[in-house]
């Protein structure tokens, strides 16, 4: 439908019952362009909802806590990712584009998303955590592989209402046991271990540059990683390790190494969806990027940008094509396997995993927390702990001038997608020790041993 049409009202926005997303429609309804956008991006998208279904369900997901669904597995947002779900389809045209980039309308989902947040927070939240069909605790979910050990991996007693958790924040963001995730060699700093439990993406020894660098073909950046801190420039030629973590794992930080905080800074991040479920700003393969822009001009200069390694579909090849007939028909596909760009691809996510620039971003743009340790031997390491998808936030729990023991708990992450990345000095030369999929407080690097004396 189209809204600039006179024969289709407005939505009503006096039938929502959030007042943050009654101002995002306001804000729509006064902006010609911003309503041409939000009105085209459900024609492109082939959709039977219009804006004000999509206004009306934005509304109803301001005071819905996520259910288990064993169908969403596959999707870009899993059993957790109802927003992400919501808006994916959209975000996907060239009109969603343009209307997600604008700056007031990122100014209105974040408002959105505190709403969401307090309501994630607060006791009613926490009806779904029964064991009733789509229940967290229905016999459905504790069978998911992810959540078989849970009533032995978290702090939570079955016998009480909900078990315990007050709120689905108090679920996602649950402590483990004592002794469930022991940590490895606590007393050897030339151990690392891992700060969370997370797939590994990517480790990268020699970061040449304090501007930008290239790792997987994405583009990296210390001094924009690091928020301009000064120190970023003590890490050239030293050691980045990346991993991220699906909305199901274990969502606390804890130390990767001894010693003493020395800094801590929370940045706040964009909405930004583009980045994480955006397919080529610029429309279809057909598009040239100069009539895109002109259509619009919000996507001026955009193709490939916010995803060159998009989310494609589950199956990324159209179906009845071989590899070489889709390349053909459609050179973007030129070495994307079956299934989709994912290098993670065989590790067991509720959730499709995030694409290499959803991560890249997540590490420079999006809200994050920097943590930096100072070790004896390692010297100061950065750790970067930043939210992807459904905009995770991030809570840290330590403070400036603190002694932190290896496995210590350093802060958590909200609801949301999420991901880390440690930063190491030139003079530390690490070697890998851990495979992909790792645990909290699990052995992830190690000096090597000093060459002995002849």
């Amino acid at each position: 439908m189209d809204f600039l049409k006179s024969n289709v009202p407005f939505p009503d926005l006096g039938e929502l019952s959030s007042a943050t997303v009654t101002k995002l429609g306001s804000l729509i309804k006064s902006d010609p362009l911003l309503l041409k956008n939000a009105t085209e991006m459900f024609t492109q998208a082939g959709s039977k909802q219009n804006l004000g279904s999509f206004l009306s369900n934005l509304s109803k997901l301001t005071r819905t806590a996520p259910t288990y669904n064993a169908d969403a597995k596959g999707t870009s947002g899993g059993s957790l990712g109802i927003l992400t779900n919501l808006i994916e389809p959209y975000v996907k045209t060239p009109a969603g584009q343009a209307f997600f980039q604008n700056e007031q309308v990122d100014q209105a989902f974040q408002a959105i998303l505190k709403d969401w947040t307090v309501y994630l927070q607060s006791p009613e939240s926490a009806n779904v955590l029964n064991d009733q069909p789509g229940g967290w605790f229905s016999s459905e979910a504790l069978s998911d592989e992810r959540l078989k050990d849970f009533e032995d991996d978290f702090e939570c007693n079955i016998k009480t209402d909900h078990w315990g958790f007050k709120s689905f924040d108090d679920f996602f963001t649950r402590r483990l046991r004592d002794g469930r995730r022991p940590v490895a060699d606590p007393e050897d700093d030339t151990i690392i271990v891992s700060p969370c439990d997370a797939t590994k993406f990517l480790i990268q020894n020699d970061i040449q540059s304090n501007d930008t660098f290239d790792i997987k073909s994405q583009q990296y950046s210390l001094s924009k990683m690091l928020d301009g801190d000064e120190r970023a420039n003590d890490f050239i030629g030293g050691t980045i390790y990346q991993a991220y973590l699906g909305p199901m794992n274990y969502h606390r930080w804890h130390a990767p190494v001894s010693g003493k905080i020395t800094g801590i800074k929370n940045i706040r991040g964009g909405f930004n969806p583009m980045v994480y479920l955006g397919k080529d700003a610029a429309g279809s393969s057909t598009d040239s990027q100069t009539g895109a822009g002109s259509d619009y001009p919000g996507l001026k200069g955009v193709r490939g940008a916010w995803n060159p390694m998009s989310s494609l579909p589950q199956d990324a090849i159209p179906s009845g094509k071989s590899q070489k007939e889709a390349e053909s028909d459609y050179p973007g596909l030129k070495g994307v396997v079956r299934g989709g760009w994912n290098p993670m691809s065989n590790l067991p996510q509720d959730a499709i995993p995030p694409s290499a620039s959803a991560l890249t971003y997540a590490a420079h743009e999006a809200t994050r927390t920097l943590i930096f340790i100072d070790n004896k031997k390692l010297g100061t390491v950065a750790c970067v702990f930043g939210g992807i998808m459904e905009r995770s936030s991030c809570e840290p729990t330590v403070s400036v001038g603190v002694d932190v023991s290896k496995g210590d708990q350093l802060g958590l992450f909200h609801f949301g997608g999420s991901t880390h990345c440690l930063i190491f000095r030139p003079e530390i030369k690490l070697s890998w020790t851990a495979g992909d999929d790792v645990k909290v407080n699990q052995k992830l690097l190690s000096l090597p041993p000093p060459a002995s004396v002849q």
